[in-house]
């Protein structure tokens, strides 16, 4: 039996070479698919942990109020949605309850998507009385529209919520919705991830 002593023929190199490159080909297609995969779980989870964040610092404060210390104003083109919160005062363990001169404001944006955390009254300049600090009280529908006829301001919780509402159900439950838009690697399109939740208030009072 006679071996080659040669080298390759130029056929044999172009068979090999183009067997490589189809074996590259496929390894990069698997590596950037794998990459974007992991790309979008990530950004996923990462979307999933701001929207728990959200829901649990409004329940937080929600579970610090009552039924007739909530308002809620819903969301009108060019205006604020504005979720208002009257809060108990925190510390006091004995003695009877009593309630902050202020409340607590969740302001979301439909146009810009920015969620914002503030309180009311804003600033001296604001025309309503706080509310007495025996009891809780709301808003009420004038206050609400004053904050949402302003620009948005206080702390900046978020800037792609695409949903975020509230109602007030018997029981008294609260029923917050909200809707985070997260950008999807390497595509033109974005996903909506929506986090719902229905609790009962423990202050009845």
């Amino acid at each position: 039996m006679k071996w080659r002593t040669g080298g390759w023929t130029l056929a044999e190199m172009l068979v090999v070479t183009a067997i490589l490159g189809i074996l590259f080909l496929v390894c990069s297609q698997i590596l950037n698919s794998t990459l974007v995969a992991s790309s979008l779980e990530s950004q996923r989870n990462l979307g999933q942990c701001q929207l728990n964040a959200y829901a649990s610092r409004i329940e937080h404060d929600l579970q610090r109020s009552c039924a007739a210390g909530l308002s809620w104003l819903p969301s009108a083109p060019g205006k604020l949605a504005i979720l208002a919160i009257h809060p108990q005062q925190t510390g006091a363990l004995v003695g009877p309850v009593t309630w902050e001169p202020r409340w607590i404001c969740y302001s979301w944006s439909k146009d810009s998507g920015q969620l914002y955390l503030s309180q009311a009254p804003p600033d001296p300049s604001f025309p309503l009385v706080p509310p007495g600090v025996d009891r809780p009280a709301a808003l009420g529908l004038t206050g609400l529209q004053q904050l949402a006829a302003r620009p948005l301001r206080g702390k900046l919780l978020g800037g792609s919520v695409r949903q975020f509402t509230f109602a007030l159900d018997p029981g008294p439950l609260t029923h917050l919705t909200l809707e985070l838009e997260i950008r999807i690697p390497h595509r033109k399109a974005s996903e909506i991830l929506r986090i719902e939740h229905l609790n009962g208030l423990r202050n009845r009072s």
